[in-house]
């Protein structure tokens, strides 16, 4: 695969469908098939985010599935979702709300307020969900089992110097890693309950594991975008920089663990994971990437468009060695995110 990639420059698409069936019930969601959820942000303050449900295996389209499952809207600022367990849990920013849901018919089983500021991304992990937030100066843990919530400082906080603005969260070599975008990784080793703080670049956001379990970190602050690989004790390994080249907006790994796949300025690139400087794009017949995702069981790569932000955004999904589109199709307002359930 890192040769065929290695080859890919710009890319014209052939693309296989343009509009999807759309299922007015939410029949479909009690189907063991594979589902992604396109996580439509919708605008800020307006209260219309919601939950699209894409199944491939039967070519349908749920539009606006959560409400259609609860009878409810979802909220304000869907910005993330991750399956832990048997269940699917839906962070909504803005409102303040942590979903658990059924993932079979996405009806909703526990709503979580309490702790929560501004939650962004969340990780499972030994029974509890650890919860990212850009407001609060701590890391949210959710026990899973008695739902109970507590704290976590992210760093000391003097003078209101520091934040502790956090964004993207994962477990890495048994430890829960969160990026501070500060400039620093946030460190914390569930069985000794301590914490650390690593120092990076300013920015710091996105992150991603490969096939040989290197820890990397997307960094993006102004125009100004870095890619840097860590081993377990924390030493650099790899670095890439791009300098006054455009913001980084997403990163993800292949499926095989050996191409990192992220957007620089709404532009779709990759790189092999031995070898920085064979950096290649791929020209999505968008105006500019929004979203940006690898479905980790197929090694598919989904991407949104938010269009002009409050009118429906659209979604492709590409080959995994993205050099084709599967499917395209429209969905709600600025689709920022896809979960694979």
């Amino acid at each position: 695969m890192n040769k065929v990639l290695g080859l890919l420059g710009s890319i014209v698409f052939l693309s296989a469908c343009t509009d999807e069936m759309i299922s007015e019930g939410n029949d479909l969601l009690t189907l063991e098939s594979r589902k992604i959820g396109i996580l439509c942000e919708g605008n800020f303050l307006w209260e219309n985010a919601q939950m699209d449900v894409w199944v491939p295996d039967s070519s349908s389209f749920i539009s606006n599935a959560f409400e259609k499952a609860n009878n409810k809207p979802l909220g304000d600022v869907l910005q993330s979702a991750v399956l832990y367990g048997s269940k699917l849990y839906l962070v909504v920013n803005s409102s303040g709300i942590v979903y658990s849901v059924n993932p079979k018919t996405l009806e909703v089983l526990e709503r979580f307020t309490t702790g929560f500021t501004s939650p962004r991304y969340a990780v499972g992990y030994q029974g509890k969900l650890y919860v990212s937030d850009i407001n609060a100066n701590n890391v949210v843990v959710l026990d899973t089992l008695d739902g109970s919530i507590s704290e976590i400082p992210v760093m000391k906080k003097t003078n209101g110097e520091r934040s502790g603005w956090t964004e993207n969260i994962t477990v890495w070599n048994n430890k829960i890693i969160s990026a501070v975008y500060d400039g620093f990784l946030w460190v914390y080793s569930p069985s000794e309950k301590e914490t650390d703080l690593i120092a990076l670049d300013t920015g710091a956001q996105y992150l991603a594991v490969d096939a040989k379990k290197r820890l990397w970190v997307g960094c993006s602050h102004g125009k100004s975008s870095s890619l840097t690989a860590f081993d377990v004790d924390f030493n650099t390994i790899a670095r890439k920089e791009w300098k006054n080249e455009g913001s980084m907006g997403h990163l993800s790994i292949s499926m095989t663990g050996d191409t990192l796949w992220y957007t620089i300025s709404g532009e779709l690139k990759g790189i092999t994971i031995d070898d920085m400087d064979n950096e290649f794009s791929v020209k999505v017949p968008y105006a500019s990437i929004y979203g940006m995702d690898v479905d980790p069981r197929t090694g598919e790569i989904y991407v949104s468009d938010a269009l002009d932000y409050v009118s429906r955004g659209r979604w492709s999904v590409l080959n995994p060695a993205g050099d084709s589109i599967i499917h395209s199709g429209k969905t709600g307002i600025i689709p920022g995110g896809f979960v694979f359930f």
